[in-house]
Parts: C-alpha cells; sequence; structure tokens
C-alpha cells in the first residue's frame, strides 16, 4: 500500500521535473501566457478527472472564495517563474522562489496571531543573505539576467501568501479536490484575460509538446500533497518537498550548462539550511541536544 513517503516523492520529482521544464520552454521562446493558458486547462482536468474518479462529481464546499484567490495567486506565481525563466538561470531563480516561506512566516505572525520567534528571526535574516548571494552573482556573472530575479521575487511572494490561503482552507474543513477545482478554474480564467488584453494568443507546436506536461505535473504533485497530509502533519513533509529546487539546479547544470559558482553554491546552501530549519522535527532534536 502506499504511504505518505511515496506521495511526498512524487511531489518533489514533479515539482523539479516542472520546474525545468519551465526554463527548457523559455530557452524554446514560448509565449508565457499562452503557455499558462494550455498548462491550466491541463491542470484543471486533471484535478477534475481526480475528483470525477474519487467522488463521482464535484461537491459542495465551504469558503469558495477560498479558491479564487489561491487561483489568482497560483497563477501569478506560476507566471512569474516561467516568466523569471526568460534570462535568468534555473536552479538560483528556482531557490529564490523556494524561499517562500519567509512571506508565509511573515503572514502567519500578522493574520493567524502566530508568534515571532528567534528562530523565525533567523531563517528571514539567512533568507536576506541568500538572496543577496544570488543578485551577487548575476551581477558578476551574468548582468543581462539581473533583472530576472524581480519575476522570481514575486513569485516567492504569490506562493508564500498562497501557503497563507491554504492554512486558513485547512482549519476551514474545506473539500481539498473542490478547492483545487475551484482554484485551477480561476487561474485559468485569470490568464485567458490576460492574454486577450495583453498578449497575442501564440499556441505553437513547443506549447503543446511541454505546456500539458507541466499542467499534469503540477496538478499531480498537488493531488500527491493532499494524500501525503492524509497521514502525516506538513511540518514533517514541508521541508523534504522544498528542497526539490537541488534537483532543479543539478538538471540544470547537468542539461542545460548552467554556471557553478561559489556565490551560488553558497547561496543554495543557505536556502537548504533555511528549509531544514523549518522542520519541527529537527527543531526539536537540536533544543534537545543544546539542552543535554
Amino acid at each position: 500500500m502506499l504511504d505518505w513517503k511515496f506521495y511526498s516523492a512524487v511531489v518533489f520529482v514533479c515539482v523539479a521535473v516542472g520546474s525545468f521544464l519551465y526554463k527548457r520552454a523559455q530557452m524554446l521562446g514560448v509565449r508565457s501566457g499562452s503557455f499558462m493558458v494550455v498548462q491550466s486547462f491541463c491542470f484543471f482536468c486533471t484535478v477534475l478527472t481526480a475528483s470525477l474518479l474519487r467522488y463521482g462529481g464535484i461537491s459542495a464546499s465551504s469558503y469558495p472564495w477560498l479558491g479564487l484567490v489561491a487561483g489568482a495567486l497560483g497563477m501569478t506565481g506560476a507566471f512569474s517563474v516561467l516568466q523569471s525563466m526568460k534570462q535568468g538561470e534555473l536552479g538560483t531563480n528556482i531557490a529564490v522562489v523556494r524561499l517562500s516561506f519567509v512571506p508565509t512566516a511573515f503572514g502567519a505572525i500578522l493574520f493567524l496571531g502566530e508568534p515571532f520567534t528567534l528562530r523565525k528571526g533567523l531563517l528571514i535574516l539567512l533568507a536576506g543573505l541568500a538572496v543577496s548571494l544570488f543578485f551577487d552573482h548575476y551581477r558578476r556573472e551574468n548582468r543581462p539576467a539581473l533583472k530576472s530575479l524581480v519575476p522570481a521575487i514575486t513569485a516567492c511572494m504569490a506562493f508564500g501568501i498562497f501557503d497563507i490561503v491554504y492554512k486558513i482552507a485547512s482549519t476551514q474543513g474545506v473539500n481539498p479536490l473542490t478547492f483545487l477545482i475551484v482554484q485551477s478554474a480561476t487561474a485559468h480564467i485569470l490568464i485567458n484575460l490576460y492574454v486577450a488584453f495583453h498578449e497575442k494568443y501564440e499556441l505553437n507546436r513547443v506549447i503543446f509538446r511541454i505546456a500539458p506536461i507541466c499542467g499534469i505535473l503540477f496538478a499531480s504533485a498537488c493531488l500527491s500533497m493532499l494524500k501525503a497530509l492524509e497521514e502525516v502533519d506538513v511540518s514533517l513533509i514541508s521541508p523534504f518537498i522544498q528542497m526539490n529546487f537541488i534537483l532543479s539546479y543539478l538538471m540544470g547544470v547537468v542539461f542545460l550548462g548552467e554556471s557553478v559558482t561559489k556565490r551560488k553554491l553558497l547561496g543554495i546552501t543557505i536556502v537548504a539550511l533555511c528549509i531544514l530549519l523549518l522542520s519541527e522535527d529537527l527543531y526539536r532534536l537540536l533544543g534537545d541536544l543544546w539542552i543535554g
């Protein structure tokens, strides 16, 4: 029988491969909006199929507006990641995106009443150091790519707030699959409006070859995450899943010939340390060792 470890591994691989395909699509010159139109449609179809197979249809759910907000944030985050891949490197920019725990921590403190702790302060300081190292890397090694950090940071902020919405939804007993359907439908409508008013549709062969795969991968990641959370708390699996940016980085180096520099490696190491410190179990273990 499949357990939460299997589903966590599925999320890990799907997100890493999907991020790699984002970079590959931009290298082939796709229009970001048109790409997202196809991806969001395939995401919606995948989630809808899962709902039909499991429940035989779409069930009612409380707080539908949370799905609308999540859809807007998810679309903004994914679109910004795709934009950041135009000139930026896969490993560096995805590491910046994975710093989304910083706005999540701020949001939890401001809106959910969570306390500010020394550990959270340390995480925020380390995250700032990592971003400064990536900034310096682009300034020294690839100056034209420097502006790609702007959409990467935008994605980081969007996904950080997105996680807050998911936390609120989980506390309100929202039906997960219905929530995902509302989220994906909202994202699909919004990206179509964006393309209609700001970008000409350009649905070429590259988009139809890569975007459906990304839609299925990210939908599978969301569905697998929901399955994993049925067995264990998010604090146990989130640090492992967020480490997927390391796999993305390795894929960028091996398959795309991206650079390896001391500053970039140090920045990635700091991000990994931050994610490990997010683990409640690891934090308790370090506390016990310190006290002992």
